[in-house]
């Protein structure tokens, strides 16, 4: 029938109109963009440049443009109806629910490599290419949502809802444009950055989302006020200074265990048993009164707890022994103690890249060259790799230094370097240079030549992949090669003892002093480990006894317990038995139990995490004058200027362990336009349901009411 076909050709306008929509804007965000560059593919990312021919994509556009809007105009009624009709609407919200669907599945801002580690290469082509990876930012889902707000007006005007009767009606489709219209503000104007405060330090502009980005994320020094480049400025209309920030932790949350060790039978597998644990009693730390144990297996005790616990080998003074030092290694994941002699370690420490000795009396220059020391610069690393992430070459140079690229018509120069790279403005340029006298961000300046190219420059971070900025994209254009800066670090510390202070050699750098008396320490070059030297011993033997000690850099529970027994005494010291990597280990390593007999252990576990919560104290300037102080937390964020200040991460300006000088913190920074709208939309929303569904009825129900009495 006739009438048949004109909902069917509504229906097909509906999906045609949303196929457009899409197409449309994906042309256009062709156009836009131009260049599709930096198309990851692996660890070390493989480049590739599409030209679109942009002059043909617009060609195509502007007819398509001409072409509608010829069409619109001779329909004018036709396109009336069609954009009010509740058809249309129930295809725009079906598409814009089943986009949001896809955004919540599909990761959104996520780094390349992440994408194609997780989805393969070929789904990543194809979610970048409809825009999948930045949905609810993409032009066509703000279409969506757009089409949407005028689909609800024009039923709203078509129905003459502005009546007085249909009031919650008006208030909840207007709630819903609004929302739309906020959503859209907030796609289209929405800024990012972060803001990188230390203690007492201030600013007034924060680091934009595309300088992190190309910064790696949270690197702090990265992302320090004075280094960050005058486009990438956000300004934030105050100053905002870190007052102090602050760590809270829990109190005592450990737990002694006494298990049972049990056999069961596997399920499904006739005859197999498998060996499990079951937890018989438990006791908390400031529960000090003896703890008697179950089936007669003792009286237990806890006779002392430790937040931070290590174990020490003793060493014993002797006669004619040789001289010894006991150096304290830790980074944040670990503890190790080492006793040297004027032996070398042959095995690297905690698997670093770094060997030490050490030496009673200061050895002679010539004896220094003969022990192998460390002199001189040691040589920088780059590993050439072509688009394909395939090996080209190895290069090894010092500044100044150029070497050609073996197998291609290249050279490299290393043109300078950096131990620990910092940039500031000079006159509208990017300064390089030194922020500090610390290995803490070593980089390299070189240049690429040859092979009938222009030169490109770059500067290469160590041990990262490189930046991808424009120089990056012109050498694997130019030259299809890749290249990664990774420093060679062959460090042999020699520690020399003498009277009251140590010497510190190795690295090609100058000796450095520390004083064991203060605890002074040291952190050798690109090791992420701090060092001190906790005792000179001038002769002595290791003995065979541990003792434990609560003074670790790095929190590790433990606990001595003493079990009374009717075979007389068991005791021991555990630490949290949550650090053994299997069940095994617990029960096989005294460190982490103590065997009762008859499969009984005693262990210790931590309840959660120590760190409770983190707090940043912040004050909001306005030039000179405080305008108002706020403490960050997790979920209360410093809200100023329509900028929200999250409290995302935080260091120590020295590693875990130490007590640091200072603290910095990390915020995102947040300014969406679009939020108040959002805001004001579900609050009419709100209220348009609650007029329809609450207040309206009992206003019609209580007229009737009256009516009828009138009748009666």
């Amino acid at each position: 029938s006739g009438e048949a076909a004109r909902r069917w050709d509504t229906w097909v306008n509906c999906f045609l109109l949303v196929l457009f929509v899409f197409f449309f804007f994906n042309l256009w965000q062709t156009v836009h963009d131009r260049w599709l560059v930096e198309r990851e593919a692996g660890p070390g990312g493989v480049a590739r440049i599409v030209d679109y021919h942009p002059e043909l994509v617009a060609i195509v556009i502007i007819g398509l443009l001409l072409v509608v809007g010829v069409w619109a105009a001779r329909r004018r009624q036709q396109m009336w109806r069609f954009l009010s009709s509740m058809r249309l609407g129930i295809v725009l919200i079906a598409s814009v629910l089943v986009s949001t669907v896809v955004g919540t599945l599909v990761f959104q801002n996520a780094r390349p490599d992440q994408y194609v580690s997780f989805y393969s290469e070929p789904l990543f082509a194809l979610f970048r290419a409809v825009h999948f990876v930045d949905l609810f930012a993409s032009w066509w889902f703000l279409t969506l949502n757009f089409l949407l707000a005028a689909n609800l007006v024009a039923c709203t005007v078509k129905r003459q809802a502005w009546r007085l009767p249909k009031l919650g009606f008006l208030m909840a489709h207007f709630g819903i444009v609004v929302v739309i219209i906020g959503m859209v503000v907030g796609g289209l104007f929405e800024v990012k950055g972060a803001l990188v405060l230390g203690e007492g330090e201030s600013s007034s502009y924060a680091a934009s989302q595309e300088f992190v980005d190309a910064s790696g994320g949270n690197d702090f020094a990265a992302l320090a006020p004075e280094v960050i480049p005058e486009q990438h400025r956000i300004p934030l209309g105050a100053t905002i200074r870190l007052d102090k920030f602050e760590e809270l932790y829990y109190d005592d949350p450990f737990t002694v265990n006494v298990l049972e060790v049990i056999e069961e039978q596997m399920p499904g597998e006739e005859g197999r048993m498998r060996e499990s644990i079951r937890s018989v009693q438990t006791v908390e730390f400031k529960d000090t009164r003896p703890l008697q144990l179950k089936e007669n297996k003792g009286m237990l005790r806890i006779k002392q707890t430790y937040k931070n616990l290590r174990r020490s080998q003793v060493i014993e003074p002797s006669e004619g022994g040789r001289p010894l030092a006991r150096v304290l290694f830790w980074s944040e994941e670990q503890v190790q103690e080492q006793v040297l002699s004027e032996e070398t370690l042959d095995n690297p420490v905690g698997g670093l890249s770094f060997r030490l000795r050490f030496a009673w009396e200061e050895p002679s220059a010539e004896e220094l060259e003969e022990l192998g020391v460390v002199s001189g610069e040691p040589p920088h690393k780059f590993v050439i790799t072509n688009i394909r992430d395939e090996d080209v070459a190895t290069v090894a140079l010092v500044p100044g230094g150029v070497a050609a690229i073996e197998g291609t018509e290249y050279n490299i120069a290393l043109i300078d370097a950096y131990h620990d790279l910092a940039m500031k403005q000079e006159g509208g340029e990017t300064v390089l240079y030194n922020g500090s006298e610390q290995m803490r961000n070593p980089a390299a300046r070189i240049r690429v030549s040859g092979g009938g190219i222009e030169p490109v420059t770059l500067t290469m971070p160590a041990f990262r992949s490189s930046p991808h900025n424009e120089q990056v994209r012109a050498l694997v254009e130019r030259t299809g090669l890749r290249i990664r800066y990774t420093l060679e670090a062959p460090y042999e510390l020699l520690i020399v003892g003498s009277t009251g202070e140590l010497k510190i050699f190795g690295g090609g750098a100058e000796p450095q002093t520390i004083d064991p008396t203060v605890a002074g320490g040291f952190s050798p070059p690109l090791s992420g480990f701090f060092m001190r030297v906790t005792e000179l011993v001038e002769s002595g033997v290791l003995g065979d006894d541990y003792v434990a000690y609560d003074d670790s850099p790095v929190p590790n529970a433990g606990v001595k317990v003493e079990v009374e027994t009717a075979d007389g005494v068991l005791s021991g010291v555990l630490e949290r038995s949550d650090n053994a990597m299997s069940f095994e280990a617990v029960r096989n390593e005294r460190r982490y139990s103590i065997d009762l007999g008859d499969n009984w252990l005693v262990t210790l576990t931590v309840r959660g995490d120590y760190r409770k919560e983190w707090r940043a104290h912040v004050t909001v300037l306005d030039g000179e004058q405080e305008v108002r102080k706020h403490v960050v937390r997790v979920n209360e964020p410093l809200v100023n200027n329509g900028f929200y200040f999250y409290q995302a991460s935080f260091a120590p300006s020295v590693p875990y362990g130490q007590t640091p000088d200072r603290w910095y913190t990390y915020f995102d920074v947040v300014s969406d336009p679009g939020l108040y709208l959002v805001y004001l939309g579900l609050a009419m929303l709100t209220l348009g349901i609650i007029y329809t569904f609450y207040v309206r009825p009992r206003f019609e129900r209580r007229v009737e009411k009256k009516e009828d009495d009138y009748v009666e």
